[in-house]
């Protein structure tokens, strides 16, 4: 996506839907934006990972159900990063659920925090 022209980058933005309209239709704005969300798709699709240890920490994953970008089994491979425990959260919505769904993303989010506080006292590492 990161070396599409730049009307078919803004297109891929919309069909993404996670821009607002508003945004997408001021030509100041999305001459400023463009270069930096260009710049991020550049680092996420010329990313390689390195096979490296699993981290001996918990780790949560967030998703939209009907993200078609990240799917269900896209979240559960991070389960391979972790030698603890592995939890995945799924809420109504694509790619940007978050923003129909902040509190409950919110609540999750603070709910596993909460757990791996529990677990680090248990263990005697606070």
């Amino acid at each position: 996506m990161h070396q599409l022209s730049e009307g078919d980058f803004v297109e891929r933005l919309k069909l993404l839907d996670g821009t607002p309209t508003a945004v997408l239709e001021n030509r100041e704005l999305m001459d400023l934006m463009v270069p930096v969300l260009r710049a991020d798709f550049q680092v996420i699709e010329t990313y390689s990972y390195t096979d490296r240890a699993p981290l001996p920490i918990p780790i949560s994953v967030f998703g939209g159900i009907s993200d078609s970008t990240a799917t269900r089994e896209d979240l559960e491979a991070w389960s391979e990063m972790t030698s603890n425990s592995f939890s995945i959260h799924r809420f109504q919505g694509g790619h940007f659920f978050l923003n129909t769904n902040a509190f409950l993303v919110q609540q999750a989010v603070g709910k596993a925090l909460m757990r791996m506080l529990g677990s680090a006292h248990r263990q005697g590492h606070c």
